[in-house]
């Protein structure tokens, strides 16, 4: 079942690169069919719903419940897995929650010597401010 999981990853990653969100986001879904505790599955997904341009108020409540247990199994130590929950916090219209989330993602980023990411990361908590 891994090499199926990591080919449903790899192939929603591509997917998603080329801005084919919705079959990306169906790839993911089987990866995590597969893999149901895979902080990447997890993350993957929920940074594909989070970031779908007009996700229904249901995709973007699963985009939180996705990165929470996400950011849980890496506990809350991945910045990168901070940042998807973040985006979700956002879509989800929960503001406070993806500025305070975000910044500490940026924190762990600078930490861990990864400036690109800390960037990155700053460019989106820019857009969830009022």
């Amino acid at each position: 079942f891994e090499d199926r999981a990591e080919l449903h990853f790899k192939l929603g990653m591509a997917l998603l690169q080329s801005d084919q969100r919705l079959r990306a986001i169906e790839q993911f879904r089987a990866a995590m069919r597969l893999e149901s505790n895979s902080i990447r599955n997890l993350n993957s997904l929920a940074w594909a719903l989070a970031t779908l341009p007009g996700a229904s108020d249901q995709l973007c409540r699963e985009a939180v419940v996705l990165a929470k247990r996400a950011a849980k199994l890496s506990n809350q130590h991945d910045p990168r897995v901070l940042d998807t929950l973040a985006a979700a916090f956002a879509a989800n219209g929960q503001t406070e929650e993806a500025i305070s989330t975000s910044e500490r993602a940026i924190q762990l980023a600078e930490e861990s010597g990864n400036a690109e990411l800390a960037a990155e990361i700053r460019q989106r908590l820019v857009q969830y401010r009022p």
